[in-house]
């Protein structure tokens, strides 16, 4: 994963995408608002006399672009919901599926005939199409003879009752409309069950991605420091870059992180940077 494939990846999501791909577990990085600038310029104010001269609107407004940025990256590649808890609510999906599944098929399958509920939902897809009108008396002798093939009796009373009550039936194009319908809720069924197995077989194969996103964000703050502290970013453990990368940082993430940790994220980021040829 490159630098290059992180910023597309970033730059082709409209506010849309990138709220929903938020909300399906991303745990994006927080944006700096006036206390946190105030904070993170206070905490250099001991390695770089000039802090207290900085522009912070437009300190801010660069962090904070390179955190959006970075954030949308964490969303593409990064899912932090663990397997079983997503397993859990496939689940449930999976068992409303076959409850819907078992309920419009309650009463027998197919032909039409045998299944009410079906017959029904047929007849909503003619009047949807114009199409409903009664059924005449051999349709339903046909209709009869295939719903009850081993009386005679019965199925000609029951087609000499409908026809008089000038029932409709459903027309072949909605009996395969609804067919069509009921092998796809199959379909998904199905579906689902293979999705499930294959989180499941993934849970013990699992192994923890670098946060490529962190990298990123950490080595774009670099040339912010050097642009509003107007300074070479000498990276050393208690170095003002160091100090600055360990404020923006705290003040992102949540937790306190001090300049030897920023140094160690810094020297991580820039092997992955390196191995990646950017």
């Amino acid at each position: 994963m490159t630098q290059a494939t992180l910023k597309a990846g970033a730059n082709h999501q409209d506010p849309l995408a990138l709220k929903i791909l938020e909300q399906l577990g991303a745990h994006p990085r927080k944006h700096l608002d006036e206390d946190d600038i105030s904070a993170v310029l206070e905490s250099l104010e001991c390695v770089h006399p000039a802090a207290g001269t900085v522009d912070r609107v437009k300190l801010r407004s660069a962090i904070n672009e390179e955190v959006h940025a970075t954030n949308c990256v964490h969303a593409l590649l990064v899912d932090r919901t663990p397997i079983h808890e997503r397993a859990t609510e496939l689940s449930k999906v999976q068992n409303a599926l076959v409850r819907a599944q078992e309920a419009i098929k309650f009463g027998g399958p197919w032909p039409l005939a045998t299944s009410p509920l079906l017959n029904r939902l047929a007849l909503e897809a003619d009047k949807l199409a114009g199409r409903c009108e009664p059924a005449t008396i051999e349709s339903w002798r046909a209709m009869a003879s295939t719903a009850f093939p081993d009386s005679d009796l019965i199925s000609g009373f029951f087609a000499e009752h409908f026809h008089a009550e000038g029932v409709c039936l459903p027309s072949d194009e909605a009996a395969a409309q609804v067919l069509q319908a009921v092998n796809g809720l199959d379909l998904l069924v199905h579906l689902m069950g293979l999705l499930l197995a294959t989180l499941r077989e993934k849970q013990g194969k699992l192994t923890k991605l670098p946060d490529y996103a962190r990298y990123e964000l950490i080595l774009e703050l670099v040339p912010i420091f050097e642009l509003f502290f107007h300074q070479a970013a000498t990276i050393t453990r208690e170095g003002a870059c160091c100090t600055f990368l360990a404020a923006v940082l705290t003040r992102c993430e949540g937790k306190q992180i001090d300049p030897a940790g920023a140094w160690a994220a810094w020297r991580k980021a820039r092997r992955w940077s390196r191995e990646s040829g950017d």
